[in-house]
């Protein structure tokens, strides 16, 4: 009876820390999966905007009154480079294709050194075959937009940002286990101290009612 007493309080004690431990493994995971989408869209949203290209004019133009007056610069209109650096052109690589009616245009690939033309227009071609708007192909996050030359389907390498994004994946996966292994020892050390009393005293009570049958039946 202890035994199994003992053992549903190790069970509901390693499920109440399973949960907790998953709950925030998840809420971890999914906010750096989100900021990691969002900079991403930010970006696309920036070259869309600019036609495939970022506007450096603009960045170029914020660094200056930076360094000129020491002041943020105002917000340009219609733009959202609050959200980058000046460096962010410099260091952001993505490429673009255009197609038309099924074929492909035009390409730019000065920002990326991975990707020849045949392998983006195997990118474009695809995304056009899946009918989406929007989403991830292998390690680059893409978005479809119409333009003067039929439809510019842009890309961001996420690379570094999917790698970062695993990492963090692993290492929150192995630290909860870790954390659920250590709790899983104490729970098994201290529930051992726990019931030991109640042990002894079941003992005691088992003995004494078997002592009190045995007077009872002696004559």
């Amino acid at each position: 009876m202890i035994k199994n007493l003992r053992k549903r309080f190790i069970f509901a004690a390693m499920v109440s820390t399973f949960g907790v431990l998953f709950v925030i493994m998840s809420i971890l995971n999914i906010a750096n999966y989100a900021r990691m989408v969002s900079r991403a869209d930010d970006t696309l949203s920036e070259l869309v905007d600019n036609n495939g290209q970022f506007d450096r004019r603009d960045f170029l133009k914020e660094k200056v009154k930076t360094n000129a007056d020491s002041q943020p610069p105002d917000k340009p209109d219609g733009k959202s480079n609050d959200k980058f650096s000046p460096e962010t052109p410099f260091q952001t690589r993505y490429f673009s294709v255009v197609v038309s009616d099924g074929a492909v245009e035009s390409y730019s690939l000065d920002n990326i050194a991975a990707v020849d033309e045949s392998e983006a227009e195997s990118y474009a071609l695809k995304i056009l075959g899946d009918g989406s708007d929007s989403g991830f192909t292998d390690i680059y996050r893409y978005r479809v937009a119409d333009c003067e030359d039929g439809t510019r389907i842009i890309f961001v390498d996420c690379r570094q940002e999917l790698e970062s994004f695993r990492n963090t994946l692993v290492y929150s996966v192995g630290v909860s286990l870790l954390g659920f292994l250590a709790v899983f020892m104490l729970v098994l050390f201290w529930s051992k101290k726990i019931f030991k009393p109640v042990a002894e005293s079941y003992a005691k009570q088992k003995r004494f009612i078997t002592d009190a049958s045995h007077e009872i039946k002696t004559p």
